[in-house]
């Protein structure tokens, strides 16, 4: 499983061990790609997008065994595991929308879930760091925060984003001059407080920690759009390609999110599915109704023989 590159949200990481094997072998646990060599004899163009990748890759494709054991392994590399948590929670969190289009919703919970119980076990700052020598790995510097916000695109996720980030504050503070840390019954009530809070948000009629999608409204019956996409999936053109490329799976998540019927409801899924089935042809336009491809390929191949012939 491949993420495009170019696509991903990235974020910093303080401190990111990578691997380099002498031979051809890389351990299921480190990450290492030859993209990174030159990155890490020189530390100030160190690759953050491609590191970002590699982690969202090597997460995702693991079960949740070995996911914990992956967690585990970074983690003891680490001088200061949960700020290394917090990026990577961050990372999934800013690659949301991304993760969802590329059909990885699923593994996404669990990968959100299970980092969130490895930050639980780490969340306590060692009182041996002193404020003068904790210098840029503090996960709470709000400059490094606020541009984790930027890259978020609603005003619920952005915060959502920053009522978790001060909860969390509140709840790992410490002084530097005493030895005791929050209390638990705070850390409760701060939770409590943080979760009321986003209960609130959740009333709010426009309630979205994501971008909604544009939707067109199909006034026409909805199985004359989707017989055309089946024909664009399933008909050869004259250069050997499909008139679209993408997956069926693809296409029935961009018709149901994408396109609604007049009394506003989406595309159903199911519905999406059953009409694109090569054996349902009765539940798709007889050829009178239907949206014709191959006459329209006809007719671009006329037009494309024209101009061949007037130069």
């Amino acid at each position: 499983m491949q993420i495009p590159l170019k696509k991903i949200q990235w974020v910093e990481f303080h401190e990111r061990p990578i691997s380099h094997p002498k031979h051809v072998k890389v351990e299921l646990f480190e990450i290492y790609s030859k993209g990174l060599e030159q990155s890490q004899k020189q530390q100030q163009s160190f690759n953050h997008p491609l590191y970002c990748k590699l982690l969202l890759e090597k997460m995702l494709n693991l079960n949740s065994v070995l996911l914990s054991r992956f967690l585990d392994y970074q983690c003891s590399l680490f001088t200061r595991p949960y700020s290394w948590l917090s990026s990577l929670d961050m990372l999934l969190e800013s690659n949301i929308d991304l993760l969802i289009e590329l059909n990885l919703g699923k593994q996404l919970n669990g990968v959100l879930n299970l980092i969130n119980a490895k930050r639980t076990e780490f969340q306590h700052v060692p009182r041996v760091y002193r404020e003068d020598d904790f210098g840029n790995d503090n996960p709470y510097r709000f400059d490094s925060i606020k541009l984790q916000i930027d890259k978020l695109e609603t005003y619920h996720a952005k915060k959502a984003f920053l009522l978790r980030m001060k909860t969390d504050y509140l709840q790992n503070q410490f002084k530097y001059d005493r030895e005791d840390e929050v209390g638990f019954d705070v850390q409760i009530d701060l939770e409590l407080a943080y979760l009321k809070a986003v209960l609130e948000m959740h009333k709010e009629d426009d309630y979205s920690l994501l971008t909604k999608p544009m939707v067109v409204t199909w006034e026409l019956p909805q199985n004359i759009l989707i017989d055309f996409f089946y024909q664009c999936l399933n008909k050869e053109m004259p250069n050997g390609k499909k008139g679209i490329s993408n997956s069926k799976k693809f296409i029935e998540q961009f018709l149901s999110t994408h396109f609604s019927l007049p009394d506003g409801k989406l595309f159903s899924p199911t519905s999406i599915r059953t009409i694109m089935t090569p054996s349902r042809f009765e539940k798709r336009p007889n050829s009178e109704d239907r949206i014709g491809l191959e006459e329209l390929i006809e007719k671009y191949e006329e037009g494309l023989n024209k101009k061949s012939k007037t130069r």
